[in-house]
């Protein structure tokens, strides 16, 4: 089984995406971390998941490339994550605050992904070489993008 996808919900507990490959991601599953995964439920089933998080104790992930708010169908796209001011999300190597674009990959990387927000800051993914090394972590802060460090 595979893990990917992690979403805190506190110190010991998260939501993980799962499936037998990185193609497949079919389960998000409520785990308790503090001594290794241990799996505490499934939460949904599905085709290809990725989750975002829980938002006004909704949860917010998208399946086969459509975004969804619980079982409410929000829009396309995949990875989203609901903020205050909007759903960022990727779509087509992007990512987007509700319509607008407004991340895109620097120049010679492939893509960018996965946003996450905390703080006032967009925390994303971008990869320049072959996965699974080329992956690196960068922050969106005043419309302004920096390096954070490798890996994803």
């Amino acid at each position: 089984m595979i893990f990917e996808d992690l979403y805190p919900i506190d110190e010991d507990n998260a939501l993980i995406v799962s499936g037998p490959s990185f193609t497949h991601l079919n389960q998000i599953l409520k785990v308790n971390y503090k001594n290794g995964i241990e799996i505490k439920e499934t939460v949904k089933t599905g085709t290809y998941l990725r989750l975002g998080n829980y938002y006004n104790e909704k949860l917010i992930y998208s399946d086969n490339y459509d975004i969804f708010e619980d079982v409410k169908f929000l829009r396309e796209g995949i990875q989203p994550y609901m903020t205050e001011y909007g759903l960022l999300y990727q779509h087509h190597g992007v990512i987007f605050m509700n319509d607008d674009i407004i991340i895109k990959p620097e120049t010679g990387y492939f893509t960018v992904g996965r946003p996450t927000f905390s703080d006032g800051i967009i925390y994303y993914e971008t990869r320049k070489s072959d996965a699974p090394y080329g992956w690196e972590v960068w922050k969106h802060e005043y419309c302004k993008n920096d390096y954070v460090c490798d890996g994803c």
